[in-house]
């Protein structure tokens, strides 16, 4: 038995015009004014709870100002996007280690995931190692080499 990929709806509130999306098989409440929808306005249908996200903050957004917001969201992620290891790792060595020096995969991990960063923390840890800039305590746990770092 294959597994189904969830479906979203993205349904307008015909009482306050407030877009929202939900899982298609729960109950459409809006979370705006509260109110039922019984024959709901499907304005759209995604795939996955990322897609929604953006698709009902969009459609929320006022018409006149949407472009404007697009447009700054587009340069935010540009001037924030880290797109080689040499720029990634000293905002690591500076950010994730903790008081002593030390840190671990489990944080960062939750780093490169709160900086919407797609690299593999075990191979940027592997390369660190490389580099002579981190010293592996244990397991899982490694320290700065230099606090200079």
């Amino acid at each position: 038995m294959s597994k189904e990929i969830p479906s979203y709806v993205v349904i307008l509130c015909k009482d306050c015009n407030f877009y929202f999306g939900k899982h298609n098989k729960s109950n459409f409440n809006c979370p705006r004014c509260g109110i039922f929808q019984k024959n709901p306005q499907i304005f759209s249908r995604v795939e996955d709870s990322n897609t929604l996200h953006s698709l009902v903050s969009e459609l929320n957004i006022p018409e006149e100002l949407r472009d404007d917001f697009k447009n700054l969201n587009d340069n935010l992620e540009r001037s924030t996007s880290v797109e080689n290891l040499i720029d990634l790792i000293p905002l690591i060595l500076r950010d994730v280690p903790n008081s002593r020096g030390e840190l671990n995969l489990f944080d960062l991990n939750e780093f490169l995931k709160k900086k919407n960063i797609k690299f593999d923390a075990r191979k940027i840890i592997e390369v660190c190692e490389i580099e002579g800039l981190l010293i592996r305590l244990a397991e899982g746990k490694w320290k700065k080499i230099s606090e200079s770092l």
